[in-house]
């Protein structure tokens, strides 16, 4: 399973043009962020979180509204299938339309459903229905 990424514009350093967050990039079984400074250029991962990559790893999941249960503490560690989990439990509750998750990783745009959990794939025979 390769690298799920979240790439968003960076507004905040000027001296790189986009970042990311990755999960399973440098940084195994967690989530982290990587920059570059344009298109030729390659991405620098950085371990961790900062309030950016947060912000858009709740937003790629349609999660904002409960990030009191899902702080940075504990969504690093949720794999993109768990954050989906989540979400489909989210549409299921409050009757929301169903959201689409996948990568941006260029060459490798696979649904958050597929990736795997803590590093594993995922058995997509089990009816898992995500």
């Amino acid at each position: 399973m390769g690298t799920y990424s979240i790439v968003y514009p960076n507004y905040f350093d000027l001296s790189y043009e986009e970042c990311a967050v990755d999960w399973n990039w440098h940084f195994r079984d967690k989530w982290a962020r990587s920059k570059k400074q344009g298109p030729s250029s390659t991405w620098i991962p950085e371990e961790g979180l900062d309030t950016k990559a947060y912000e858009e790893l709740l937003k790629h999941f349609s999660l904002e509204q409960w990030a009191d249960e899902f702080p940075p503490e504990h969504i690093i560690s949720m794999s993109p299938y768990e954050l989906a989990k989540e979400r489909r439990r989210k549409e299921e509750k409050y009757q929301l339309s169903k959201k689409v998750m996948t990568s941006d990783t260029i060459g490798y745009h696979a649904q958050a459903k597929d990736h795997g959990l803590r590093g594993k794939d995922i058995d997509l025979n089990n009816n898992d229905q995500i």
